[in-house]
């Protein structure tokens, strides 16, 4: 029997460190999701700011997030990596802290996976300091379509086929870039992926992110156009079901 969409449970992994300013806009963002069925995992990386009391405010609200603590500041690679052996899902996706989803990210997500995909993406659209309104899923046209790596839904069930090739698919400590790593790992290994044309995720720039095109040059906007760009056509998606504006919830 083919599994309902509704019934897929979903890890929600998200590492935070010292984002006092954006992490509350980030959790909200994913407590509205109109999937409900999800467990939010956060990784305080050590956080010296307000972030711990924020996400300990959060998590007596929303009894799906589910705290882990590091005593001190491990970095980001380390962080996904303790994410990664907490997810015990068999579908997962990224949330970074300074970012904000759209409410109907997971449901498409969630949708599309099951027609076989190991990842799938979503389009993306940067902001800055005006929040954006996060409850209407807009198709984005052609032209304009680019994809998010944080905004990626994956089968973590997969990860162990990956081990003889990229440790047991965690992230090497080594590498800037971690999250072009982990898709282009996924690609090499034959994972079937795809990117929703629609605009799920917003990408807050700020100085403090961890990936700044400037400080990392070899990460430019043109090595992953053509990494988007070497999707096979038969894994584009032109067309996905439309959602109305979602409902805020208390």
């Amino acid at each position: 029997m083919a599994k309902s969409p509704a019934d897929v449970k979903v890890s929600v992994l998200m590492p935070v460190y010292n984002r006092q300013d954006y992490v509350a806009q980030a959790i909200d963002s994913i407590h509205r999701q109109t999937h409900t069925n999800f467990e939010f995992i956060i990784f305080d990386d050590g956080s010296s700011d307000e972030t711990p009391k924020i996400i300990k405010k959060w998590a007596k609200k929303d009894n799906r997030i589910r705290i882990v603590t590091s005593p001190k500041n491990v970095g980001i690679v380390a962080g996904r990596n303790a994410l990664l052996d907490e997810c015990k899902t068999q579908y997962a996706c990224w949330q970074d802290s300074d970012d904000i989803s759209n409410i109907h990210r997971i449901t498409r997500q969630v949708r599309k996976a099951l027609e076989g995909f190991e990842i799938v993406y979503t389009q993306w659209v940067p902001f800055n300091a005006r929040i954006p309104v996060y409850t209407e899923a807009v198709r984005r046209p052609p032209k304009e379509r680019n994809t998010a790596f944080p905004s990626g839904f994956f089968d973590a069930s997969k990860a162990p086929q990956f081990e003889a090739k990229w440790r047991n698919n965690k992230f090497p400590t080594t590498v800037s870039g971690e999250d072009a790593l982990w898709f282009r790992t996924f690609k090499r290994a034959g994972a079937r992926y795809t990117t929703l044309p629609s605009l799920l995720y917003y990408y807050r720039r700020h100085g403090q992110r961890v990936t700044d095109w400037k400080k990392n040059p070899e990460l430019n906007k043109d090595w992953y156009k053509r990494m988007c760009n070497s999707v096979p056509k038969d894994q584009v998606v032109e067309k996905d079901s439309k959602d109305g504006p979602g409902k805020s919830k208390s």
